[in-house]
């Protein structure tokens, strides 16, 4: 008997074809994701890495080259015959210039974004280098290496750690510390790197040479900061889709939290950035 003739309410034959489809999306759950899909192409590595990479150069660049002063601090006062306290006296206005300055080019950084701040300070370091070693007075160092690079590290220290910011938020804390830990390896840099150029010449022939690798390297890194991944149509830890739109956590700017909350468990206006 046919199918077709059979007595309602019977079963209905399943055919093995039929059968073989009704378990596969069974035997997909089970087995494991590598399995059951074919493999995906391998995502590339996330931009905000090298934004990381190219705030750790600079921070490596300002603090290297403002803590490399010590090394060379006898020579200078052997040279223009000034006091302890006076060579002293040019780091201590590079420190206060840097963190003085460094208030103001956040707020520019949130305009301009960060990479023409951050340029500019490391040129304005590898110039202080250079004009220091062909300073013919004590004074001349004081302006060039306390005031000049003072200034560049301004420049580029906040706007490079506010970039590496915003390309996180998972990962945030991760990805600031490496790009923090640019001071620390610029630092521990200086006494091999003085000892190296103290063969090469004197400490004239030390300052120019660092300024020309400062301005060089520190001028790559500031070149690898971008202001956002929204503006390069990412998201921040690469993630495929933004992060939940809530108070404290990745702002986004108040048209798409509209779209997301109600008006009772929106933040005021002015809270919210686009980025």
């Amino acid at each position: 008997m046919s199918d077709d003739a059979a007595p309602q309410g019977a079963p209905r034959r399943v055919t093995a074809a039929a059968a073989v489809v009704q378990a596969i999306p069974a035997v997909r759950r089970r087995l494991p994701r590598a399995i059951a899909w074919p493999r995906q192409r391998p995502r590339a590595l996330f931009q905000g890495w090298a934004v990381v990479a190219g705030a750790f150069l600079v921070t490596m660049v300002g603090y290297g080259a403002a803590y490399s002063f010590a090394a060379f601090a006898p020579d200078l006062e052997q040279a223009f015959g000034a006091s302890h306290a006076s060579v002293s006296l040019v780091y201590s206005l590079c420190g206060f210039t840097a963190f003085t300055v460094s208030a103001i080019s956040g707020p520019i950084a949130d305009r301009i974004g960060p990479r023409l701040l951050a340029a500019m300070g490391m040129l304005m370091v590898g110039t202080g280098l250079v004009s220091a070693g062909g300073a013919t007075s004590f004074a001349e160092v004081l302006l060039c290496y306390g005031l000049l690079i003072g200034i560049g590290i301004g420049f580029a220290y906040v706007p490079a750690i506010a970039a590496v910011q915003r390309w996180f938020v998972v990962r945030r804390g991760l990805a600031s510390g490496i790009a923090a830990c640019g001071i620390g390896v610029g630092t521990a840099l200086v006494p091999p790197a003085a000892a190296l150029l103290a063969r090469i010449g004197d400490w004239r022939t030390a300052f120019v040479i660092s300024g020309v690798l400062a301005g060089l390297v520190g001028l790559g890194g500031a070149l690898l900061l971008a202001r956002s991944p929204e503006s390069r149509g990412l998201h921040p830890d690469g993630a495929r889709a933004p992060p939940p739109c809530r108070r404290g956590i990745a702002p986004r700017c108040a048209r798409c939290c509209a779209a997301r909350a109600s008006p009772a468990s929106m933040a005021p206006a002015s809270w919210y950035r686009c980025r």
